[in-house]
């Protein structure tokens, strides 16, 4: 009687350590992906301002300034 009871809880323990395992690791991957996802979005939008402008049809130079992209023109 006393081995089933043993065996249940190690069952049971490790039932639940294998439920929080698994949940943290989809959390992870959850985070991960939303992160990878804005870093996407913010560097399509970095790179949609600093494309040549149709009129030129050359490229300006940039500097930052203020933590901002600004045209030089010249």
């Amino acid at each position: 009687m006393k081995t089933i009871k043993t065996v249940a809880h190690r069952l049971i323990l490790l039932s639940l350590g294998s439920v929080l395992f698994l949940s943290g690791l989809v959390f992870s991957v959850i985070s991960l992906l939303i992160l990878m996802v804005m870093n996407l979005l913010i560097n399509r939008r970095k790179t949609h301002i600093l494309q040549p402008t149709e009129e030129k049809q050359q490229y300006n130079k940039y500097c930052i300034i203020d933590g901002q992209y600004r045209v030089i023109d010249g």
